[in-house]
């Protein structure tokens, strides 16, 4: 079945309509000082950069905007600070839904 111009329209609009509702979800769970999982460049050497190694971190919420998160990176050596961070919406989204899911079901 081929859809018509306005057709496809609408369906974009729709699937974008609900992207958008679940960033905005998203936006009224998250708040500074939560913690959530996020995926990062590995580049403690110039081979793990050029490798594009990537590794998921645990993050501190410092502050919530309307496009993007900004964190603190966890270090995962005891005593070391972690770097700062702005993550988008739309990765964090990706990345924390099962983690929100399973928070909303009493898990």
């Amino acid at each position: 079945m081929l859809l018509g111009k306005d057709e496809e329209k609408l369906q974009r609009y729709t699937q974008a309509q609900i992207f958008m509702d679940r960033i905005a979800l998203a936006a009224h769970k998250v708040k500074p000082g939560d913690k959530l999982t996020v995926w990062t460049l590995k580049c403690s050497t110039t081979e793990a950069c050029n490798n594009r190694t990537e590794v998921h971190r645990k993050a501190k919420v410092i502050a919530v905007y309307p496009h993007f998160v900004h964190t603190r990176l966890l270090s995962p050596y005891p005593g070391r600070t972690g770097c700062e961070e702005s993550f988008r919406w739309d990765d964090i989204v990706k990345w924390n839904k099962y983690l929100w899911e399973g928070a909303q079901d009493g898990r």
